[in-house]
């Protein structure tokens, strides 16, 4: 049964990067583009760590302190798992449409909720590999690593998930249990996701400045790690040197919460997903609808939907949130973009090339929100009640498409002013830096239309699935990310552009952008319209 289930929700999962038509063509889609994703999105955290590790591995050893260094990678690795793991185990644990269906037949609820737990455990393990995989490398390449140190890391590697489901599960449930008690739910959950996350990225962004600290005082924060929190200094024993008792200990504290999480969630699973507690009823007061044009109406309708889905929100508008931070940076630091600047790479000097690196920046936050690439998918069932009104297929694609700027624009207006206010740049330039982003963002918001009607999936059983697996999503993303960055990598790679002025050479990708809005949109209004109403 439990081999089943795991084979159910694994062909459930990738089929939903699938579409509608010849599952060849699709199957050599997917292999090319969900591939090039996943070796960009690993190849940027592997960097990421790797560099780190590799900063502080001779400098550990020589301290004779090898299993703190193996601390901070299980550590690192722990803490992707929560971040990641946490928001998943509502929707997939508590969430998911098929919950009642799958109570509806004769399978133990406990034989549900361990298959499930058994899918967290390997999308932790996928977080894990790309801490851990870096780290191991850094210390092979720079210091040597013995088959005890391998086995004992791989082994605390594997085990170490265990911990992260037993925590995002028990979270998970409370997060259940209080979101079916507030009206404002995906708001909270919105909320949470953003204090989890941006907690990652702080403690990330201090252990990374504060490097030299924790090298200079490793002796110390060993010594209060060993008299404060002895289970710690047990888990780096046992990965970095060995220790086959404390490896023994370090198995324990691993496998007793999972063990006990799941005894806890296999009483109350069946309550906590059947419960409808409701929420306060509201008196009824009689008001007068407001007249809205079509498209207005139907820009309502894509807020309504996607204020209501928190993972819809956390997903595929996270580009809102990063123009957000970014111009908060750019006002806050000028001073350390200054000294960022002042190298050069490749002899190429990067304060001479700050208008282009910053109109980069610009484009590549504009696209990196995906909306409108799965508000077709989103539909699902419901879809024809959509088709059903008096609206024409253009309107509808419209709305969409004008529900994508309208939520993407105000934040890249904040970190253009930003950028403008701090680089001070010519009038041509600043006009291309006002405009070349807003059209990256149309032009963001028409692919992912035209890859939705391409490849929709209308038939789901998470709204986060097709959000963040869909074929349509993870295409929209390439491409979009290509684009922004393809000017500057074509001006500062290969120089061909570098002999150009940086106004008229981002001003000739400006109408490049311009004529690529007009021509999607003729597609859209034309063949895409048709392909909606073939739905």
């Amino acid at each position: 049964m439990l081999k089943t289930l795991l084979k159910t929700y694994f062909l459930s999962m990738f089929h939903s990067m699938f579409f509608r038509g010849s599952k060849k063509n699709a199957g050599l889609v997917k292999k090319i583009g969900i591939g090039i994703l996943l070796v960009y999105l690993a190849g940027v955290f592997v960097f990421l760590f790797g560099a780190m590790f590799f900063g502080m591995a001779v400098p550990l050893h020589e301290l004779k302190l090898d299993w703190l260094y193996f601390l901070l990678m299980l550590v690192l690795a722990f803490l992707l798992m929560m971040v990641g793991s946490v928001f998943l185990a509502m929707t997939q644990l508590y969430e998911a449409r098929d919950n009642e269906l799958l109570l509806s037949l004769p399978i133990p609820a406990h034989m549900i909720l361990f298959s499930r737990m058994m899918m967290l455990y390997l999308t932790n393990l996928v977080y894990g590999a790309v801490v851990v995989i870096p780290a191991l490398t850094a210390y092979a390449c720079m210091v040597g690593i013995s088959l005890i140190q391998l086995f004992s890391s791989l082994l605390l590697f594997l085990l170490i998930p265990l911990l992260a489901i037993s925590i995002s599960c028990l979270l998970g449930a409370v997060f259940t249990a209080i979101g079916s008690r507030i009206r404002h739910k995906s708001a909270a959950v919105l909320l949470l996701w953003l204090a989890f996350f941006g907690g990652y990225l702080y403690l990330y962004s201090r252990l990374l400045t504060g490097l030299s600290f924790l090298l200079a005082h490793a002796a110390q924060i060993a010594g209060t790690l060993t008299r404060i929190l002895y289970p710690l200094y047990q888990i780096g024993m046992a990965a970095g040197e060995g220790h086959l008792l404390f490896l023994a200990y370090s198995v324990l504290y691993f496998c007793v919460p999972f063990a006990a999480a799941y005894l806890i969630l296999s009483v109350t699973f069946v309550k906590i997903i059947t419960s409808n507690r409701g929420f306060k009823k509201i008196k009824f007061r009689e008001k007068y609808g407001k007249r809205r044009p079509v498209v207005l109406a139907l820009m309502g309708k894509e807020w309504q939907h996607f204020s209501s889905s928190a993972g819809y929100m956390i997903n595929a508008g996270i580009g809102v949130i990063f123009s957000v931070a970014a111009g908060v940076f750019i006002l806050v630091k000028r001073d350390m973009l200054t000294q960022i600047f002042s190298i050069h790479i490749g002899g190429i000097s990067l304060r001479g090339e700050m208008d282009s690196i910053f109109l980069a920046v610009l484009c590549f936050m504009g696209t990196i929100s995906y909306i409108s690439a799965s508000s077709i998918s989103l539909e699902g069932k419901s879809l024809w009640i959509l088709k059903s009104c008096p609206v024409t297929a253009c309107q509808v694609l419209a709305g969409k498409l004008l529900f994508h700027i309208a939520v993407c624009t105000p934040t890249l207006l904040f970190a253009q002013a930003a950028v403008i206010w701090v680089q001070r740049p010519g009038p041509a330039m600043a006009a291309v830096m006002a405009v070349f982003p807003v059209l990256m963002v149309i032009l963001c918001g028409q692919m992912g239309l035209m890859w939705n009607l391409l490849f929709p999936r209308l038939d789901f059983l998470s709204e986060t699935q097709v959000v963040k697996n869909s074929l349509s999503s993870n295409l929209t993303v390439l491409t979009s990310m290509f684009l922004s960055v393809l000017p500057v990598l074509i001006r500062l790679g290969t120089g061909l552009g570098r002999k150009i002025a940086p106004e008229i050479y981002f001003g000739v990708w400006t109408a490049a952008a311009a004529a690529g809005c007009v021509a999607f949109q003729l597609w859209l209004n034309s063949r895409g319209a048709s392909r909606f109403e073939a739905l």
